[in-house]
């Protein structure tokens, strides 16, 4: 469920906004997800660009 809300929250923002660069590195943290995944997570959604 964590992974999904991050991934959901990644689609939307503005990767070239500093805040909100910051609120998903929060995110991430606090829904301890494991750094590899985030990692897996962001690749993928540039991949789509």
């Amino acid at each position: 469920m964590g992974a999904e809300m991050y991934l959901a929250s990644l689609l939307v923002i503005d990767d070239q906004n500093y805040m909100e660069k910051a609120y998903l590195g929060e995110l991430a943290r606090q829904l301890k997800l494991d750094p590899a995944l985030v990692q897996e997570l962001d690749n993928q959604v540039t991949g789509m660009a």
